[in-house]
């Protein structure tokens, strides 16, 4: 049975509230497709903030390596990596809390000893550091946990410069 809209009410009025109601239920359900957009955007951009901090940090080590006789093996280029970690790689480390640290990044070197160089042909060395990365947001974490994130450097160990210079 028709019932005919009340008097105060136009037709194209009840309308609209039926389309404003087809709108919220719309919008409920495009929301958590846009929320998991923008979290795997945020996601993405915080592991290429990494990804370049890693190839920053490995190519300062690297350089430091070639630069530091002291620094003869790979024990020494992980000790000098980790005691500046703060320095050459700020921020890469996300979890630090005590009870459930993520693990720092790690460094390699190829070979594990450092190439001695006495003349101008100089054997070169690798420098890889790696980090597993663990994902910011809940929700991202099937998608990005474990993700291994590394960087190279190959560089050449700086002849020995011992000899003295003589004035003529």
């Amino acid at each position: 049975m028709f019932t005919p809209p009340p008097r105060n009410q136009s037709p194209s009025r009840r309308t609209t509230r039926r389309e404003s109601g087809a709108t919220a239920v719309e919008f409920a359900m495009v929301l958590p497709v846009l929320v998991l957009m923008l979290l795997g955007i945020i996601e993405i951009a915080n592991i290429l903030r990494i990804q370049f901090t890693l190839e920053s940090a490995v190519t300062t080590v690297a350089h430091t390596i070639s630069q530091n006789p002291d620094i003869t093996n790979q024990s020494d280029a992980q000790n000098l990596f980790t005691s500046h970690l703060a320095d050459y790689a700020p921020l890469v480390q996300q979890n630090t809390d005590t009870h459930d640290p993520s693990a720092p990044p790690a460094l390699t070197m190829s070979p594990t000893i450092r190439p001695t160089c006495n003349s101008s042909a100089c054997t070169p060395f690798l420098i890889t550091i790696t980090y597993t990365y663990s994902a910011l947001s809940a929700p991202m974490q099937p998608f990005f946990d474990g993700l291994t994130l590394s960087a190279s450097a190959r560089k050449s160990p700086e002849p020995n410069t011992s000899t003295t210079l003589v004035a003529k």
